[in-house]
């Protein structure tokens, strides 16, 4: 089952609503690596090509991705284990099945972002399809 495209909007508007608060980010980010430490330290792993500013960015996306799918099902994403996300990079793009989701992240990694754009883009897609994947298969 696909996630609807007014799924994916009423998370963004749900995360995006304490964004006036400095922390928010910080929180929204922190929330994801306490809930998933895995995924945390997979997207953490791509620094190195993301930039440390861009790291957390993308987590904060794949928060967002998480959360879509969260909504979607009515209930949590079982807790990832580093296994499931190595399987993960060996499917297709998530995002051919996901077109709500693909919308999403083309919409905020474009290819002039200053942080995830660029030479970047490919890696924090990919990096992105990976963990909404592993989301995807989690029971």
């Amino acid at each position: 089952m696909a996630i609807s495209s007014p799924c994916v909007e009423r998370v963004v508007a749900e995360i995006s609503a304490g964004a006036g608060d400095p922390n928010h980010v910080a929180t929204v980010v922190g929330e994801l690596m306490r809930r998933q430490p895995a995924i945390g330290h997979y997207v953490q792993g791509h620094a190195r090509e993301l930039t440390l500013e861009g790291t957390v960015v993308a987590l904060l996306h794949a928060a967002v991705l998480v959360r879509c799918i969260e909504v979607s099902r009515g209930r949590a994403v079982a807790v990832l284990d580093f296994r499931a996300l190595d399987r993960a990079t060996r499917g297709p793009d998530a995002f051919i099945e996901e077109p709500a989701l693909a919308s999403y992240v083309d919409s905020n990694v474009a290819s002039d972002d200053p942080l995830l754009g660029g030479a970047r883009r490919p890696i924090t897609r990919e990096v992105l399809s990976v963990v909404t994947r592993a989301a995807l298969s989690a029971d």
